[in-house]
C-alpha cells in the first residue's frame, strides 16, 4: 500500500491515493476476476465529522497567516510564500482537539473492497477506482485507489497481445498420413485436423483460442501451435520391423538391427 495527498482547491486537502498489487493467472485473464481485499486507510472521523475539533468547541483564525494558510518570507529583493507552519496551511486553529482523532479529522480503519479485474487485462496494467483512496482533510475530496495487475507466467503458453503461442507433440504416423489430434488450449482440449506430410516445426493456427482484447471481451485472439513430430524413443519389435520395411521400400540408409553372429 502507498500513496500521497495533494491540495485540491480552497483549504481542503485531497486525500492520499492508495496502491495495491494483485496477481492473477493467464486463465483468469479470459473472464476477468472479482476479489475482495482489505484496505487500511484513513476515514473521516465520525466523532467530529472531520473538523478535528471537540464537540462544542470552535476553530479560530490563525494569527500567523491571518487565515490565508500561507506566510511571506522576504530574503533581500525576493519575497517567497510558504505554508504557514502554525496552522499547516488550514488558516484556522483548533481550540480543543477531538479526542477520537487527536485533531486530524480522520481515523485509521480497515475497509473491504470488491475489486473487479476486467477480461483481457495486460501484465503491468494499472486500474483506478475513483474515490476509494483516503478521506480528504478540511472538506477535501477522497483520493483514488490504484490496482497494479501482474499476470503469472504460464508454463504452457506464451502471450503476445491477444495471441497465444505453444508447442505440442504430433504422432509421426499422423504427421505422415494425416488425421485428427487433440491440442491443449487455455480452456481445455480441442480437436484439429492435421494434413498429411506435416513437417516438424509447422505452425498450426487455431482461431479464437487466444485471450480477449482489453475492453472488448467478445474479440479474442488466436492460438498458434508449433507442431513437433513425436518420434518413439524405444519402438516395439513390430514397429521396428514395419519401419525397416518402409526404409527398404524407400531406399533409406538406416541402421538395420542384426543378430550377434
Amino acid at each position: 500500500m502507498g500513496g500521497g495527498g495533494r491540495r485540491s482547491g480552497g483549504r481542503g486537502r485531497r486525500g492520499a491515493d492508495l496502491e495495491y498489487a494483485v496477481e492473477i493467472s493467464l486463465e483468469e485473464v479470459l473472464d476477468g476476476k472479482t476479489m475482495e481485499i482489505e484496505v487500511p486507510r484513513r476515514e473521516t472521523c465520525a466523532e467530529c465529522q472531520g473538523s478535528g475539533a471537540e464537540k462544542g468547541s470552535k476553530k479560530k483564525v490563525c494569527e500567523s497567516c491571518g487565515g490565508r494558510g500561507e506566510v511571506r518570507i522576504s530574503q533581500g529583493f525576493f519575497t517567497m510564500r510558504q505554508t504557514c507552519p502554525r496552522c499547516g496551511g488550514e488558516g484556522e486553529l483548533i481550540e480543543k482537539r477531538c479526542p477520537e482523532c487527536k485533531g486530524e479529522g480522520r481515523v485509521k480503519k480497515v475497509r473491504k473492497l470488491q475489486v473487479k479485474i476486467p477480461p483481457g487485462v495486460e501484465d503491468g496494467s494499472r486500474l483506478r477506482m475513483t474515490g476509494e483512496g483516503e478521506a480528504g482533510q478540511g472538506g477535501g475530496p477522497r483520493g483514488d485507489f490504484y490496482i497494479h495487475v501482474r499476470v503469472k507466467k504460464d508454463k504452457r503458453f506464451e502471450r503476445r497481445g491477444q495471441d497465444l503461442y505453444a508447442e505440442d507433440l504430433i504422432p509421426y504416423t499422423v504427421a505422415v498420413l494425416g488425421g485428427r489430434v487433440e491440442i491443449a488450449t487455455l480452456t481445455g482440449m480441442t480437436e484439429i485436423k492435421i494434413d498429411s506430410g506435416t513437417p516438424s516445426g509447422k505452425i498450426l493456427k487455431i482461431k479464437n483460442e487466444g485471450v480477449p482484447a482489453f475492453g472488448v471481451p467478445d474479440r479474442r485472439g488466436d492460438l498458434y501451435v508449433r507442431a513437433q513430430v513425436e518420434v518413439p524413443v524405444k519402438p516395439s519389435r513390430q514397429e521396428r520391423e514395419l519401419i525397416e520395411k518402409l526404409a527398404a521400400e524407400r531406399g533409406d540408409p538406416v541402421a538395420v538391427k542384426k543378430g550377434f553372429f
